[in-house]
């Protein structure tokens, strides 16, 4: 059981180190994401997710912007390593799901439709 203490902070768990630049982009190539995708799971700027990941190596990310983009990353299927070589890896859930269903992508095709306009073909009426 954790104790929590004021200011939300959970004294059973080790704090967390922040993102580098390399975790950021390694774990957006892992599950092949644009930085686009990554602001909007994250509800982070894309300005500040570009700042991030040119940075040689620690960001300049707020502690709040560093946990949203861990927290999407985490609901992504990506696992942080933050032993003595920080990294990424897809975590076991995901692996197991992507070796079980080889030709599935899992990735699901938007198809993309304009009000008042219909799938078929029309004739033009003159």
């Amino acid at each position: 059981m954790a104790l929590i203490v004021p200011y939300g902070i959970i004294m059973s768990q080790p704090p967390k180190r922040p993102l580098i630049s390399h975790q950021i982009r390694a774990a957006r190539a892992l599950i092949r994401w644009s930085a686009e995708d990554l602001a909007r799971h994250s509800s982070v700027s894309l300005r500040t997710i570009r700042r991030a990941e040119l940075a040689e190596r620690t960001t300049a990310m707020t502690a709040a912007n560093d946990w949203a983009v861990r927290q999407a990353f985490q609901l992504g299927g990506v696992e942080f390593t933050n032993g003595d070589q920080p990294g990424v890896r897809l975590a076991k859930a995901v692996a197991a799901r992507s070796e079980q269903s080889p030709g599935a992508s899992g990735q699901a095709v938007a198809v993309k439709a304009v009000r008042g306009k219909s799938a078929k073909p029309s004739k033009k009426k003159r």
